[in-house]
């Protein structure tokens, strides 16, 4: 026991001891989870060697509309819509009062 009290007496010694007790518990809590986390590595798919090419002009040549061109219409017809709702009900409220 007095040896560990002159060890421990020592600030250096002192920090070392202290850190090298939790230290393996804590690297224990770290791995485990990762080792049992860790997501196996994906192999490409095989894909024939006239499939490549193939996809790349497909993609290339496909014909996209603008986003705007598709959304807008949606999205004003939606708030016209919201805005009929809203004068009906603004209607009933008003058939109710009166």
């Amino acid at each position: 026991m007095r040896d560990f009290k002159v060890m421990y007496d020592k600030p250096l010694m002192n920090a070392a001891i202290t850190f090298t007790e939790p230290f393996p518990i804590g690297l224990a809590v770290t791995l485990c989870p990762e080792l049992i986390a860790r997501r196996p590595v994906r192999q490409p798919p095989v894909i024939a060697p006239g499939e490549v090419e193939a996809r790349r002009h497909d993609a290339h040549n496909r014909q996209r509309a603008p986003v705007h061109e598709e959304r807008m219409p949606q999205a004003s017809v939606m708030m016209a819509a919201a805005a009929s709702a809203r004068d009906a009900a603004s209607e009933r409220r008003a058939k109710r009062r009166s």
